[in-house]
């Protein structure tokens, strides 16, 4: 970002042409209504009207005066105020406007000891560590406005007959049990008579209200009144979701003891609870890289950081504040994927044996991240973590 301190020619000169139009219409206007006025018989009437006369020339003189006042008010102002734009431009502010960072670190850092902070950011300065933003972009997934009706199981999907408009869908994070969520996957949601599937009843689909059991479906739905909920009501029809298209990742918006990465081997949709996301052009190709070391004592203490605190101790990233979390970036890392992958199933969600694993694999790649540094590390994620944790009452 770049702060220059100068004035904006295009402001300028959007605001000389407001100034002139309003200086014309102003004028222009009396000038037409008095355009046919008979000038010599106002003066007749003027001169005949000499009694009275005195005190109307009081009250013209007195807004004349009046005019002139606030005439020189406006310009001394303006004066000023050139002056001090002037020096606005010319003046040091004791900073570089230039190459400026757009950033918001939180106060939950200022909850570390000076160690911690001090090992922080011997990580951050580490070349194999990266902002996430510079290596994935993530970004909100497909709002339905009623999550309950628009993803659905398959025995709503067989007695509606609703298979055209249906796509594969991830309800919830803790539905992929690994780091990598596979085709078989989904199929094995089927057994947990999960809602699977996401109805998209888009322009490209058949029309459901030629279609009598899915058209009954929408009535149901308007039943229901669903069509009267806001983000339902300002579509049209209300029933046509606009469908955020799968990313090759997927991460928790919320979570419990930390966020997880998955790789969206499935392609499968998902709704705002899970964030879709794809690599930069930078990174392109490398998300088993990424996923792989993704859940780290390091990267999730920059999530407790970054990270806001709701009732129960859930953890939530907005993308912003996902962008800022530190992750590492090694070429060919993502080789132990499986072995993680298998690992995170049989431990089960939120498993510190996952995160464990992983922090031994990148202190055998990464030589200054040290046993000690990552103490340091591994002692204030879990005085964050606690203090979310008390929270919970």
């Amino acid at each position: 970002m770049h702060l220059p301190g100068e004035i904006d020619w295009r402001v300028l000169a959007l605001s000389a042409v407001v100034c002139l139009m309003a200086t014309l219409l102003l004028g222009l206007v009396p000038a037409m209504q008095t355009r046919d006025l008979d000038l010599s018989g106002a003066l007749k009437a003027e001169s005949a009207g000499v009694v009275g006369r005195g005190r109307r020339e009081w009250v013209r003189s007195g807004l004349v005066v009046m005019q002139v006042a606030m005439s020189f008010v406006l310009l001394v102002g303006a004066g000023l105020l050139l002056q001090s734009l002037q020096q606005i431009r010319t003046a040091s502010p004791g900073f570089s406007t230039h190459e400026v960072l757009e950033t918001a670190p939180t106060w939950t850092r200022y909850l570390l000891t000076p160690a911690q902070l001090s090992a922080l950011h011997q990580l951050t300065d580490l070349p194999e560590f990266h902002p996430l933003s510079e290596v994935a972009r993530l970004v909100v997934s497909t709002v339905t406005g009623a999550n309950e009706y628009f993803s659905v199981d398959d025995g709503t999907l067989s007695q509606y007959g609703l298979d055209t408009w249906a796509l594969p869908l991830l309800p919830r994070i803790r539905h992929a049990t690994g780091l990598c969520f596979s085709q078989q996957d989904h199929s094995e949601l089927a057994k947990l008579d999960c809602r699977q599937w996401l109805l998209n009843f888009g322009p490209q689909s058949p029309d459901p209200e030629h279609i009598p059991a899915a058209a009954s479906y929408l009535r149901h739905g308007e039943k229901l009144q669903l069509d009267k909920r806001y983000k339902c009501r300002i579509r049209d029809p209300w029933y046509r979701v606009p469908i955020v298209q799968p990313g090759s990742l997927l991460l928790s918006k919320r979570s419990h003891k930390y966020p997880r990465l998955v790789l969206n081997s499935a392609r499968v949709i998902t709704t705002d609870t899970i964030y879709q996301g794809r690599m930069t052009t930078a990174f392109d190709g490398r998300e088993a890289d990424l996923v792989a070391g993704f859940h780290n004592t390091a990267t999730l203490l920059t999530a407790e950081i970054e990270g806001r605190s709701f009732g129960g101790g859930v953890l939530e990233l907005v993308p912003t504040e996902i962008g800022r979390v530190s992750i590492p970036m090694l070429p060919g890392f993502g080789q132990s994927l499986g072995h993680l992958d298998e690992l995170a199933r049989r431990a089960g969600p939120d498993s510190d044996e996952l995160v464990q694993r992983t922090d031994e694999l990148l202190m055998a790649a990464i030589p200054k991240l040290t046993p000690g540094l990552l103490g340091e590390l591994r002692d204030a994620r879990a005085a964050l973590l606690q203090r979310r944790m008390d929270r919970t009452g």
